[in-house]
């Protein structure tokens, strides 16, 4: 089913690019592993990406760090985190497209960056700082609100394109 107007109704509205997005054969919408997910065909590939950035911004938060010159500005750490979180959140948000479960990832992101936080603090090379998280949650805040927009619904759209390219 190929539908070009797709409209979203605003940062939490329902998005019916759910019900537009192409599916294999079998039905698989409403089964358990998709529901409040949304509908896409390689969701284990997009979840194990997911993942992937959850991983690789713990490793890049416990890590002896030297300074990188290219980001020598003012509040440069801040920027980091915001970015690394808000980029987790929304890929994430594009996945799981219904409230509660983009909710529950956004929790969980804020739970995972002040455990990081906090283990930061016992190690000898890396500091503990209130302000990490507040950046970590301003991106994680950023990522849930852009996740509901448009941009939302990038995953389906390359999803889309690849499915016409390979015809």
């Amino acid at each position: 089913m190929e539908n070009r107007d797709i409209q979203c109704d605003g940062f939490f509205g329902a998005c019916p690019v759910i019900d537009a997005l192409p599916t294999n054969d079998v039905d698989t919408r409403n089964s358990a592993i998709s529901k409040g997910t949304a509908g896409l065909r390689f969701f284990p590939l997009w979840l194990g990406v997911g993942f992937l950035c959850v991983g690789l911004v713990i490793y890049l938060s416990l890590i002896p760090l030297r300074p990188i010159k290219a980001m020598d500005f003012p509040f440069h750490d801040k920027a980091a985190h915001l970015l690394a979180y808000g980029a987790t959140m929304s890929w994430f948000g594009q996945i799981f497209r219904k409230r509660n479960a983009a909710f529950l990832i956004a929790a969980s992101l804020v739970a995972l960056g002040v455990i990081v936080e906090f283990l930061q603090g016992t190690t000898v090379y890396r500091t503990f700082e209130i302000y990490d998280m507040v950046a970590n949650a301003a991106g994680i805040l950023a990522g849930l609100l852009l996740s509901r927009t448009r941009f939302g619904t990038l995953l389906g759209t390359f999803e889309r394109a690849l499915k016409r390219s390979v015809r």
